[in-house]
């Protein structure tokens, strides 16, 4: 994987990305916790917050979207570093958002 660039977000949709997250961390258990991220992401990743994070992947990018793993095709999903069906708890974070090839 190639080194990106940092790349900050507003406090504002800091404060929002947390708040998603919240939803996951009060769940009991790991597999709830597993389980409501796999249920939340996929509708919150389309709200407001998201257009930031998908303009400041992009700029962390080698070229125009490109992938942060392969960088040769086009990355147009935002993936988890740390995968949310095993980390759960990381879901929401910045640090663990990026632009992948599908």
């Amino acid at each position: 994987m190639i080194q990106l660039p940092e790349v900050n977000l507003s406090t504002s949709t800091l404060n929002a990305l947390a708040d998603y997250q919240q939803e996951i961390d009060l769940q009991e258990t790991y597999a709830e916790q597993v389980a409501e991220a796999a249920r939340i992401w996929p509708s919150r990743k389309r709200n407001r917050p998201f257009g930031e994070v998908r303009q400041a992947l992009s700029q962390m990018c080698s070229g125009p979207h490109r992938c942060g793993y392969c960088e040769d095709s086009m990355g147009d999903e935002i993936e988890h570093i740390w995968p949310k069906s095993f980390f759960p708890e990381r879901t929401f974070l910045w640090e663990n958002l990026l632009d992948a090839c599908g």
